[in-house]
């Protein structure tokens, strides 16, 4: 979303901040993103949540990731592995999802893209008590996923959030335009959503033409 971290900082302390109207706004003293970036580093302790999240790597996104890890280990106090808890079973069967949508699905359903437009289909569908034990599952998971960090001595995680080379933009128009079923992609941020944890994914893209980056690190 912007091209430095420092600009990032500087939109997250135009972003955050209590609404009341809100009904995900959490009530909590405003920080200031842009004095807590110039914070140094080498005090940090890195870790390494290798299982699954660098399982079926693409070679090039392999190498540039270990490259990344190299490089901050270096400027850090100490770089380990360590495991995280499943997000498994926080998702409710996409009932949340179709809920935002409802709106709009229900009068231009046409306008999404077909993978998309399958997957909220499906939400519609979704029973209450899915919903209800998912909420359950998922207010756990984030009660407690500051153990993951303590526990192991870590202070930040680093990891690939996509794990394949891009696809050229031609190639991914006619992925999202085919209604072929098709095996969900090897993505990352999912999870550290359901955690509820800050996270930045910094990319690098090799050429213009690529749809998506070939590399990026979830810090």
């Amino acid at each position: 979303m912007t091209k430095t971290f420092e600009d990032a900082a500087v939109m997250l302390n135009l972003l955050t901040g209590y609404d009341r109207l809100d009904i995900a706004s959490v009530e909590h003293p405003r920080e200031d993103y842009v004095a807590q970036m110039r914070q140094p580093v080498k005090p940090l302790r890195i870790g390494v949540p290798r299982a699954p999240y660098f399982d079926m790597l693409d070679e090039d996104v392999a190498k540039s990731v270990e490259a990344a890890i190299n490089a901050i280990a270096g400027m850090t106090t100490s770089v380990k592995q360590v495991r995280l808890p499943s997000a498994r079973g926080t998702r409710g069967g996409g009932g949340e999802a179709y809920a935002y949508h409802e709106e709009y699905f229900s009068k231009s359903s046409g306008l999404y893209q077909i993978p998309i437009r399958r997957s909220l289909q499906g939400g519609k569908d979704a029973k209450a008590v899915d919903y209800i034990q998912a909420n359950w599952k998922l207010q756990m998971l984030r009660r407690t996923i500051d153990d993951a960090f303590t526990s192991q001595n870590v202070d930040l995680l680093v990891l690939p959030t996509r794990r394949r080379t891009p696809r050229t933009v031609d190639i991914a128009i006619k992925r999202e335009g085919s209604d072929k079923p098709r095996n969900p992609e090897l993505e990352s941020p999912g999870d550290f959503n359901a955690f509820g944890i800050p996270a930045l994914r910094l990319q690098r893209c090799r050429l213009a033409h690529w749809a998506d980056d070939c590399w990026s690190a979830l810090l």
